[in-house]
């Protein structure tokens, strides 16, 4: 009978690959995996244990006996590592070989941790418990940096979403300029032909009827200057002439000016 492992079971159930070509200890492995809630995955061979690693969603533990048929332990580390991941495989040698070159060569060669057979059980589930925390670590962080690019992508959406509107509105704005500048252009053009058309009405109207008061202006200097007058009636006519066209220049003025006042 097994012993009991004090050990803590991970929350997440961690899929496990043994890879042991011996029966027995494969089946005391899978037997302690599984009372601590794991997945198992048994390969016989170096070369059976390379393909359950080439499937999709592969274990992300792998027990590796260092001498098995078609492909040692060492040679499926070696492959295992050359592979690109951002989250590498937890590699558990496990070996007769106890001596200090063995263990070195193992672990240099990319393995996380290595045990001797015979193995003890409580062991063998507490060196399993810390690949299965590093690997809930890993992916932990995978998904965080998982999270954080989808932040950035999302943030430099929102900057380029900014930088759109900014230059959206700068064009906006640029036009609006551009229309004030045609507007005031407008206005000055406007402005100039009112005055023109003012000066036409001053010279035309107003300056004609102020010619004309002149003209009977000087005919009543004359005539009073020299006595010739012998008909009140006709100086009488003259000035109800004048009057007429001073009356006309004034309501004229008075328009000229309301259309000054009013633009129109």
């Amino acid at each position: 009978m097994l012993p009991s492992l004090l050990v803590p079971v991970s929350s997440n159930i961690m899929k496990i690959l043994i890879a042991e070509d011996d029966n027995v200890p494969r089946t005391v492995l899978a037997r302690v995996l599984r009372k601590n809630g794991h997945e198992v995955v048994e390969a016989i061979n170096g070369n059976e244990a390379w393909q359950v690693l080439q499937q999709p969603d592969p274990p992300k533990i792998v027990i590796l006996d260092w001498m098995m048929p078609e492909m040692d332990g060492p040679e499926v580390l070696r492959r295992v590592r050359v592979q690109q991941t951002d989250r590498p495989t937890y590699i558990i040698m496990l070996t007769v070989k106890d001596d200090k070159d063995h263990i070195i060569a193992a672990l240099a060669s990319g393995a996380n941790d290595y045990l001797t057979k015979p193995f003890d059980a409580g062991v063998l589930g507490l060196r399993v418990e810390v690949g299965v925390r590093l690997v809930e670590m890993q992916l932990r962080q995978h998904e965080q940096r998982a999270h954080a690019q989808r932040l950035r992508v999302e943030f430099d959406q929102r900057v380029a979403e900014l930088q759109d509107a900014l230059t959206s509105g700068t064009e906006k704005l640029h036009r609006s300029l551009a229309e004030q500048h045609e507007l005031a252009a407008r206005l000055l053009i406007v402005r100039e032909e009112e005055r023109l058309c003012i000066a036409r009405q001053l010279r035309d109207s107003l300056g004609q009827r102020l010619a004309e008061l002149q003209v009977d202006l000087m005919w009543m200097d004359r005539h009073l200057q020299t006595n010739q007058v012998t008909d009140r009636s006709l100086i009488s006519g003259r000035i109800t002439t004048m009057l007429h066209a001073v009356e006309y220049l004034t309501e004229q003025i008075r328009t000229i000016h309301a259309s000054l006042q009013t633009g129109t």
